[in-house]
Formats: C-alpha cells, sequence, structure tokens
C-alpha cells in the first residue's frame, strides 16, 4: 500500500510539471512621436548627415530603464523596447529636420553622399524616475553639429527634457517619453536650423 501512495504521488507530481507555466507576456513599445508644430526657416544650400545616436552604458538596449534611487538604474521585467532608443530616434531626428524645409537635404547614417553638415546626437539618459512626488520621464541628449567642410564643432548644446507621467504604468510612461521625445525633436530642429543660418 506504502509503494501505491508513492507511485500516485509521483504521478501527481509529474503531471503538475507537465502542465504549461504562466507567464506575463512581453509588451515592446516605439519611440516615434514627431513634434505637432513644423520648425521652418530659410532654405539654404547644405546638406545635413543625421549621424546614428549613441548611448551611454544603461541605454543601449531595448530594457526599458526607471530609477527608485540616486545612482540606481533598473528594469521592468515584461516591458521594453522594440529597438534601442537611441537606434529608434536616427529615422526620427531625420525626418523632423526634413521638415523644417531649411536643409536641401538631410540623410541620415550611413550616407552614401557627402555632407556639408553632421548633426552628433548622444542618449545620456532616458528613464522613468520615481524619485520625485510623481514620476517624470527624464530625457537628455548631447548634440553636436560639425562643419565637415572645416572639420570642426560649430554648435554643441545638452537638452534636458522632464515629461510628467499621468498614471503609474508603463504604457502612460511610454506616452510621456513620446511626448519628451517630441519635444526634443522641436528643440534639435530649432538647434540645428539656428547654428546653420
Amino acid at each position: 500500500m506504502r509503494y501505491l501512495l508513492v507511485i500516485i504521488a509521483m504521478l501527481g507530481l509529474s503531471a503538475c510539471s507537465l502542465s504549461p507555466v504562466k507567464t506575463t507576456p512581453l509588451t515592446r513599445y516605439t519611440l516615434n512621436a514627431l513634434p505637432t508644430k513644423v520648425v521652418t526657416a530659410k532654405s539654404t544650400r547644405l546638406t545635413l548627415g543625421v549621424a546614428t545616436p549613441l548611448a551611454e552604458p544603461g541605454y543601449a538596449t531595448r530594457q526599458f530603464a526607471y530609477s527608485t534611487k540616486p545612482h540606481q538604474l533598473d528594469y521592468y521585467a515584461n516591458n521594453q523596447w522594440v529597438a534601442p532608443p537611441a537606434s529608434m530616434l536616427l529615422p526620427e531626428i531625420v525626418r523632423s529636420l526634413a521638415r523644417t524645409k531649411h536643409f536641401r537635404a538631410v540623410i541620415g547614417a550611413p550616407y552614401t553622399v557627402s555632407a556639408d553638415v553632421q548633426l552628433d546626437t548622444r542618449l545620456l539618459k532616458l528613464r522613468e524616475n520615481f524619485q520625485h512626488e510623481l514620476p517624470v520621464i527624464e530625457l537628455e541628449v548631447q548634440a553636436n553639429l560639425i562643419s565637415l567642410r572645416r572639420g570642426r564643432i560649430i554648435a554643441s548644446k545638452l537638452f534636458s527634457i522632464k515629461e510628467p507621467v499621468r498614471e503609474t504604468n508603463p504604457a502612460s510612461a511610454v506616452l510621456a517619453a513620446n511626448r519628451a521625445s517630441a519635444k526634443l525633436l522641436a528643440a534639435l530642429a530649432r538647434f540645428s536650423v539656428k547654428a546653420t543660418s
């Protein structure tokens, strides 16, 4: 009888191990909001090349970053970007700058033609910060405009944007990140136009 009970218990345990394990599905998000207002300026004969944005360590990943303590970075387990945010910014920067009509052409990396001016950007921060009373998205990007003819930097600026998160869930944080991104794109367009006018 004891052997029979052991066999029944083993069969019950093996049946439990064969059942599918329920996991939370992974949700992927995009960063692709363009500014609602188009920055326009007098047209020039300049061709602007937009280099592939670089990212600081901790942000060169698809993982969705957040912070609850100073100098600490964590990532959501079941929510991530479809691609690293810096790479998602490249086509949006190109589109936003092309909409200004200021440049003869705006080309994204890798270029097959030569450019007169190049825009280099580095993503320094893109995270949801819970260290405030209400969470905020923090987006920081360093931008440099380089004259390729002269081989020197003609303008440099640090963009720092904070956008409130309206609800405490990842989807709301993504909406805030897209609003912050749209503000960044508008600021980059103004910066690029002013520096090359």
